[in-house]
C-alpha cells in the first residue's frame, strides 16, 4: 500500500484546461485578440522609449565606465516587452519554453548594475579593490576589539554574489526546457517529486543573493553614492525584478493548486500565462519614461563651459552613431571578469 501511495505522489496531477466556447470581450475582439493589440502598443512604446535613450546614451558616450552598464540596464526594458509579447501571442504551451528568458534578461542587468555602483564609487576599476580594503582597515581600526567585523566583505565576493545569478539563471533554462519535454517540470505541483518546485527555489535563493550584493555594495559607499541618486536607482530597477518575480510567483501558486480555471473570454493558458504577461507589458509601458529620470543622459552630454576632466580634454568615445558604445554594452568580458576574479578570491 505504501509502495502504490510514494508512487501516486510522482504523477503530475491533469488539470482540466477545458472551458467553454470562447466568445468576443469587446465587438468582435475575443480577450485574446485585444490583449494582443494592448500589449503589442504597450511594447512598441516602451520599447522605443527605451531604444532612444540608449541612441542617446550611445551617441553621448563620454564616461564609458558608467554608460556602459547604464545602457545595458536600460537594454532590460526591450528584452521583457519582447518577451511578455510573445507570451501574450503564443497562446499555448510554447509559453513555458519563453518564460524562463525573463531570468535571463534580468541576471545580465542586475550584474551590471552592480558595476554601475563601483563605477559610482571608483571609476577606475584596478583601484577598486584597494578602497574596499581600505575600508576593511578602516572598519579594524574603528571596531573596539571586543566586537567582531561583521560587514567586511571584499569587493571581489561581493561581485561573485552579484554574477552567479547569470550562470545559475542560464542553467535553470536549461533545466526548464529539459524537464518541460520529459514531462518531469509539472508546474501544476509543488511536490518534491517534480522539477518546477526545485527551479523555484533555486530561482528565489539566487535572485536575493544577487540583489544583497548590490545593497550590501551601497552600503559600504553609501556618502559616495547618494549624490548621484543611486538608491533610487536601484530600488526602482528592484521594483522591475520583483513585479516580474511576484506576478509569475502568485500565478504559478494558484495553477499548481488549481485555483484557476478557463472561462467564456479566457482560455486556461490565456489565463495562466497571457494574462501574467500582458499584465507586465502594460507595467513596462507605465515604468519606462522613469527610466529618462533616473538613467538620464543629461549628465553625460559635455558643454562648453566644461570642456576638461582631470586636465584631459572632454570627449565622446560612442563612435559615429554610438555603434563603439553599443559594442562595449554588448561585450560582457567586464562581468566574467568580475565573476572569475569573485570565484578565485574564494578559493
Amino acid at each position: 500500500m505504501g509502495n502504490r501511495h510514494s508512487k501516486s505522489k510522482a504523477v503530475c496531477p491533469v488539470i482540466d484546461s477545458s472551458g467553454p466556447d470562447i466568445q468576443p470581450i469587446v465587438g468582435r475582439l475575443t480577450f485574446h485578440s485585444l490583449a494582443m493589440i494592448v500589449a503589442g502598443a504597450a511594447a512598441l512604446f516602451a520599447g522605443l522609449a527605451a531604444i532612444i535613450l540608449i541612441l542617446r546614451h550611445a551617441t553621448h558616450f563620454s564616461n564609458p565606465p558608467e554608460q556602459t552598464q547604464v545602457i545595458r540596464l536600460i537594454f532590460v526594458i526591450p528584452v521583457f516587452t519582447l518577451v511578455s509579447f510573445l507570451c501574450v501571442w503564443l497562446d499555448g504551451k510554447p509559453q513555458d519554453y519563453f518564460i524562463p528568458a525573463l531570468d535571463v534578461g534580468d541576471a545580465f542587468p542586475l550584474a551590471a548594475f552592480f558595476l554601475l555602483i563601483s563605477a559610482y564609487i571608483v571609476p577606475d576599476e584596478q583601484g577598486r579593490d584597494a578602497f574596499f580594503k581600505e575600508l576593511e582597515l578602516i572598519d579594524k581600526r574603528e571596531t573596539p576589539e571586543d566586537k567582531e567585523v561583521s560587514h567586511g566583505i571584499g569587493l571581489q565576493k561581493l561581485a561573485m554574489m552579484a554574477t552567479q545569478w547569470i550562470p545559475v539563471s542560464i542553467i535553470l533554462w536549461i533545466a526548464t526546457v529539459g524537464t518541460l519535454a520529459t514531462g518531469t517540470y509539472c508546474k501544476n505541483s509543488n511536490s518534491a517529486h517534480f522539477a518546477h518546485i526545485w527551479i523555484t527555489v533555486f530561482r528565489m535563493f539566487s535572485t536575493t543573493i544577487a540583489i544583497i550584493a548590490n545593497l550590501r555594495l551601497y552600503g559600504r559607499a553609501k556618502s559616495v553614492l547618494k549624490p548621484r541618486g543611486a538608491v533610487k536607482q536601484l530600488l526602482y530597477f528592484k521594483l522591475l525584478i520583483f513585479l516580474n518575480f511576484f506576478q509569475m510567483f502568485v500565478f504559478n501558486f494558484l495553477t499548481s493548486r488549481s485555483d484557476l480555471h478557463a472561462t467564456k473570454y479566457l482560455t486556461f493558458n490565456g489565463l495562466t500565462q497571457g494574462l501574467p504577461s500582458f499584465i507586465l507589458c502594460c507595467e513596462l509601458a507605465l515604468m519606462a519614461p522613469f527610466f529618462w529620470v533616473l538613467f538620464s543622459p543629461f549628465p553625460y552630454i559635455i558643454r562648453q563651459t566644461s570642456e576638461q576632466t582631470n586636465g584631459e580634454p572632454q570627449r565622446y568615445y560612442g563612435g559615429a552613431l554610438g555603434i563603439k558604445a553599443m559594442i562595449s554594452a554588448i561585450n560582457v568580458a567586464d562581468i566574467f571578469r568580475q565573476m572569475m576574479a569573485g570565484v578565485n578570491a574564494k578559493a
